[in-house]
């Protein structure tokens, strides 16, 4: 699963026909997984940044990515598929979707 979803790496999205918001609450995600990954002077924190084109993640990086966003959300258990994130904006969703579920028993 892991191959699938780093194979997709350096896709742009597609556009949605307006200019993206980013709330202040996304602008502070993304900076803090920038720091948490040690991306040092990073400083594009836009939804349509890639993660690999943009921020250059390899595969190991990606990987720790996922598991920060969780720890970030307090998810205590992961999901059973790993998320298909391309963007800054992909990752910020994945965290809102953690943090909107019901903490597992």
């Amino acid at each position: 699963m892991l191959a699938l979803f780093l194979s997709r790496g350096g896709r742009r999205p597609v556009s949605l026909g307006g200019p993206l918001t980013w709330s202040p609450e996304a602008q502070a995600f993304a900076s803090e997984l920038a720091s948490l990954l040690q991306l040092a002077g990073e400083d594009r924190f836009d939804p349509g940044v890639s993660l690999f084109d943009d921020w250059a993640l390899d595969s190991l990086q990606a990987f720790e990515m996922i598991v920060i966003v969780e720890s970030m959300a307090g998810a205590t258990v992961p999901p059973p598929v790993l998320p298909e994130l391309f963007t800054v904006g992909d990752a910020y969703g994945y965290y809102r979707s953690l943090r909107a579920e019901p903490p597992s028993v």
